[in-house]
Order: structure tokens, then C-alpha cells, then sequence
């Protein structure tokens, strides 16, 4: 597999995260920073596999962890900043690692601030779930239709909502990020609807003027710098 990666008369292998750790430490002791060269352009790469006849996701989104613990061990920083990004936000099975190496203060550092996301986004909840909205551009929505002025004296609605707010935090908890938050809001379960079918339109009008309103300023947030190393 290594000399694939130099010879010049190969097309370049995909990556196979089963053999990747110990191909860039052969790449660092015969000092061949082309294979890094190739192991940054494809470890964001989706690949298709021929056993399975399937598509299949990059190494940063399916093993974030070992991506970062290569960019430490290498110090990578572009990689391992994408790294660091993607554990802020992935689903909380992909922080376990047995890999030795990444030390626990960086490890630290990740938990707290994804609690501090999902922190801010128990914000964003709880503005939805009362029905304040977002100061900024309430007025801009709520002039044309106030979900719970429509739905104040249902009690179906009520019940549903307070199902839904559970399943929710639970959801960003699991996975604190924008794309999770919008799908959590756009494309609900039928068993997490937080509406009766009488006011599903209501619903669906309240919580687009409300996810448009913050969607700016949760992504610029985000997408803020990350410091290398954590």
C-alpha cells in the first residue's frame, strides 16, 4: 500500500482507515510528504466501496478522532483543525477513540465546548418552545401569524410540545450543530411532532421565520477560527 502511494504510474489508492495510521508512519520515517500531501485532499473524500457497492463517507466525518490524532501526532494543522470542527458538532459514538495519543486536555477542551454549544442552542429551544422568538427579527414573522396564538388553548399542541422538547435537546445534546437543529425543526418524526394535525401549518410557518432569523448568527459562530492546538 505504500508504494502505491509513490509510484508514479498508480492512480493513488483511496483511503482505508484500517491500514492509514501505519501507512503515514511509514510516509514519516522514509520521509515522503507526498502521501500527507495525498492524505489531506482525500481524508474529506466520500469513496466508493466495491465490496459493499457502496458510497461512503470521508474519514473526518466517520472517525473524527483518529483524523485528529494523526494531525497531532504529524501536526497537521489544517487537517486537524477540520477535525476539531467536526467533533464539535458529530454525534457524541464517534468520541470514543482507543487509539493512546490525544492528551486528555485536549480531549477536555472539546467536551466543554460542546456543551457550550448545546448550551446555547437550550437557548435557542426555549425561545421557540415559549413562543418569544428571536428579538432581532420577531416583528418580521409574528405580524402574519403567532403560532401560539393560534394554538394557546390547545391542549393536544401543549402535550405534543412538551414531548418534542425533550426529544429535542436530546437530539442536539447527542449531536450540538446547526444541521442537526434544522433537521429537528424541518423534518420531525411524526411520533415528535410538537402540533396537533388542526395547527400543522401554524407550526411549520412559525418555526421557519424562526429558524431563518437565527441561522446567520449560528453559523458564524460556528464557523469561528479554531485555535490548533486545543
Amino acid at each position: 500500500s505504500f508504494l502505491d502511494h509513490i509510484d508514479p504510474n498508480t492512480i493513488s489508492p483511496p483511503l482505508n482507515p484500517q491500514i492509514v495510521v501505519d501507512v503515514l508512519e511509514m510516509a514519516h520515517k522514509y520521509n515522503t510528504p507526498v502521501i500527507f500531501s495525498w492524505f489531506q485532499e482525500v481524508v474529506k473524500l466520500r469513496h466508493y466501496n466495491q465490496v459493499s457497492n457502496k458510497t461512503v463517507e470521508s474519514l473526518l466525518t466517520l472517525d473524527p478522532l483518529r483524523v485528529l490524532y494523526i494531525s497531532l501526532k504529524y501536526d497537521l494543522e489544517a487537517v486537524g483543525k477540520w477535525a476539531m470542527k467536526e467533533l464539535l458538532g458529530c454525534s457524541s459514538h464517534r468520541l470514543v477513540f482507543t487509539e493512546p495519543g490525544i492528551p486528555i486536555t485536549t480531549m477536555g477542551e472539546i467536551i466543554i465546548k460542546r456543551k457550550e454549544r448545546f448550551e446555547r442552542y437550550k437557548t435557542y429551544i426555549q425561545l421557540l418552545a415559549s413562543g418569544q422568538g428571536s428579538p432581532q427579527s420577531m416583528a418580521h414573522w409574528r405580524q402574519r401569524l403567532n403560532y401560539f396564538e393560534v394554538a394557546a388553548s390547545c391542549l393536544p399542541c401543549a402535550l405534543s410540545r412538551i414531548q418534542w422538547i425533550l426529544w429535542l435537546n436530546e437530539e442536539i445534546q447527542n449531536s450540538p450543530q446547526w444541521s442537526t437543529f434544522r433537521r429537528c425543526l424541518h423534518d420531525v418524526p411524526e411520533a415528535q411532532t410538537p402540533f396537533c394535525s388542526k395547527h400543522q401549518n401554524a407550526w411549520s410557518f412559525y418555526s421557519s421565520g424562526f429558524t431563518s432569523s437565527i441561522e446567520a448568527e449560528v453559523k458564524a459562530l460556528e464557523e469561528q477560527e479554531i485555535r490548533w492546538p486545543l
